[in-house]
């Protein structure tokens, strides 16, 4: 299926607010900006510890689009009442041997405790399936990270390894755990 900047995968109502999942477009640029560095902020368990630049979102919108218009990736906006509250990606493996396979990568702000991070795992779960043709969904979590570990949990995913001391954040080394899924 051809990707549409924009499109509408979902909408729905948690928290008495309304909630819609959709898919990236070039106008987010400063909402995904404004969302990444509020999980900065709130020192989310991310890869990142200082704040985004304007200029490395831009990069960073332009590769996501680019990789979603080629088919190789779908990145998913979750938006509250108008406003970026999570994004969620998942793409295809680099090399034939694990093109089957599709990563994951997610990041909700505060109002994750809205069941909304449930809901967009399982939409990036179907849209690996649908638009990517992947069977198995992969990805490393913070052990440290347990509201994270919990979700993914409850979605079905598994430990299948742990990397002792695989990540650092804010001078501390936390072990990554990879959690996998077979939807296939």
């Amino acid at each position: 299926m051809k990707f549409r900047e924009g499109e509408v995968f979902r909408e729905f109502t948690a928290g008495g607010k309304k909630v819609m999942f959709r898919a990236l477009k070039r106008k987010d640029l400063k909402g995904c900006l404004n969302h990444i560095n509020t999980l900065i902020r709130e020192k989310a368990y991310i890869g990142f510890e200082k704040e985004g630049t304007l200029e490395e979102e831009r990069k960073w919108l332009r590769n996501e689009l680019k990789e979603n218009r080629e088919g190789k990736r779908v990145t998913v906006v979750a938006e509250m009442q108008g406003k970026i509250i999570g994004i969620g990606t998942v793409w295809k493996g680099v090399l034939p041997a694990h093109y089957h396979k599709a990563d994951l990568g997610i990041g909700l702000n505060s109002e994750r405790r809205k069941g909304i991070g449930y809901r967009l795992m399982m939409m990036l779960e179907r849209l690996a399936a649908e638009r990517l043709k992947c069977g198995v969904i992969s990805f490393s979590v913070y052990e440290k990270n347990a509201a994270a570990r919990s979700l993914y949990e409850k979605c079905g995913y598994s430990v299948a390894g742990r990397i002792p001391c695989g990540c650092r954040l804010r001078g501390k080394y936390y072990d990554e755990l990879i959690m996998v899924k077979d939807i296939g």
